[in-house]
């Protein structure tokens, strides 16, 4: 295990844990944006976004193991005081994708009204 930083290279089925950092409890949905077109949810709750507690760079439970997509990928954290639907926030995803032609790289956030953290890495074969 090492910690990553953004724009680090990963390779396909290598498993990452996230953290992250807020002032105070809120809902949290994280999601991928690959340069195939996918959006995918990396932590929620069935559906829903994560209920979180303030704190500096907490662990989130769990890893993702990573598919095998190659190339930029961008992670989006969506940070919010009230629940957030997941499916909302995969739409917002694919949205955005499509405006940035495709390229996660091109992705600044999200079109939605929430606090938003984000960093990219880069997917390569082994």
């Amino acid at each position: 295990m090492r910690d990553g930083q953004p724009g680090a290279v990963l390779h396909p089925g290598d498993a990452i844990q996230l953290r992250y950092s807020t002032p105070a409890r809120g809902h949290l949905v994280v999601v991928s944006l690959d340069g195939r077109g996918a959006v995918t949810p990396f932590y929620d709750d069935a559906g829903r976004s994560l209920a979180i507690e303030p704190g500096a760079a907490r662990l989130l439970e769990g890893s993702v193991v990573l598919d095998d997509a190659l190339g930029t990928e961008r992670v989006v954290g969506c940070f919010s005081p009230t629940p957030l639907d997941t499916d909302a926030v995969v739409a917002a995803g694919r949205d955005a994708l499509e405006a940035a032609g495709g390229d996660p790289r091109k992705v600044d956030r999200l079109p939605l009204d929430c606090a938003q953290a984000t960093f990219t890495f880069e997917k390569k074969a082994r």
